[in-house]
């Protein structure tokens, strides 16, 4: 079960923990008392981008790429760098950057390492470019989910309908088929054939992407 809202753990940690059940295709079971969820809790617990992770119909888990021991350790005298990859329904690919280090770091994966498993440098999805998709970027702010917690009659003011997705009314397969927003995350860069991811990783933190691959130009040149 989620141990986010449990204490023991920082924001950071709890999005990490959370994430990384998700991408692995792990049962999503809430383990902690609702009667008293807060707010961050909450919005990491309904995040619809991090859900379609786990939701996705491929129901392909990610896998680890590469590790490495890094020198900053913790009170443990661990320390650790990871990226994690899965393939997702319509070509998207799921790459998740682990930060176990002490420090924030900044990460970087060539699409050869998120592809290995399909042949590295010589595969054809590592010569596809892609769309990048922060899928943390559009987390419910806590204002929004303080009303809700509430139960406050203005919270339809908020537009919750931006950071919260119905499942019940619209499967998580069918909104990623109309490419619905809340699924996909917000998209914050472009990366090119055989090109290097970048992302700054706090402390005991991820830093989860959606790549969508762009659209081929098909137009032929007659002449």
């Amino acid at each position: 079960m989620l141990e986010v809202g449990n204490g023991g753990m920082n924001d950071e940690e709890y999005k990490l923990h959370f994430t990384m059940w998700a991408a692995v295709k792990s049962p999503l079971i809430i383990g902690t008392d609702v009667r008293v969820l807060s707010a961050d809790s909450l919005s990491i617990y309904t995040n619809p981008a991090i859900i379609a992770l786990n939701q996705d119909p491929a129901g392909s888990p990610v896998s680890k790429r590469w590790e490495y021991n890094v020198s900053d350790v913790d009170q443990y005298d661990m320390g650790t760098m990871s990226m994690w990859s899965g393939p997702l329904w319509s070509n998207n690919q799921a790459v998740i950057f682990l930060n176990a280090d002490n420090t924030s770091r900044t990460m970087t994966a060539t699409l050869a390492d998120v592809f290995i498993d399909d042949g590295g440098a010589i595969s054809p999805q590592a010569k596809m470019s892609y769309d990048v998709y922060d899928l943390w970027a559009n987390r419910m702010p806590n204002a929004t989910a303080n009303m809700i917690l509430d139960a406050n009659s203005t919270v339809g003011a908020t537009n919750v309908t931006s950071y919260y997705y119905n499942a019940t009314e619209t499967s998580y397969a069918k909104g990623l088929a109309m490419n619905d927003t809340r699924l996909m995350g917000v998209k914050v860069s472009s990366v090119k054939g055989l090109g290097t991811l970048t992302a700054t990783v706090p402390r005991h933190g991820v830093v989860a992407y959606r790549l969508k691959p762009q659209a081929v130009n098909m137009k032929r040149d007659e002449l």
